[in-house]
C-alpha cells in the first residue's frame, strides 16, 4: 500500500524534450539524487523519438516501489 502522504512516495515525472526524454525525480530518494548530481532534473537515455510507453515502461521497471507518470 502507497503512503496517502506525496512527500513520503518517491516519484519520477518524464516529459519529453527537444533532444530526449527527462525524469524529475521527487520525495525521499529526490535528496540523494539532489546530493549526487546537483538537480532533481535528470536526461534519460531515451532520445526523443522514443515511445512513451517503451519509456514509462522501462522507467519503472528500472524504479520498483516508485510512482512514474509522464507529463
Amino acid at each position: 500500500m502507497r503512503d496517502p502522504n506525496p512527500m513520503n512516495t518517491n516519484a519520477i515525472e518524464l516529459v519529453r524534450g527537444a533532444t530526449g526524454w527527462y525524469a524529475t525525480y521527487s520525495g525521499p530518494h529526490a535528496a540523494d539524487v539532489l546530493a549526487l548530481f546537483g538537480t532533481r532534473l535528470l536526461p534519460t537515455a531515451f532520445g526523443p523519438d522514443a515511445p512513451i510507453d517503451a519509456v514509462l515502461t522501462r522507467i519503472t521497471a528500472l524504479n520498483p516501489g516508485t510512482v512514474v507518470t509522464v507529463r
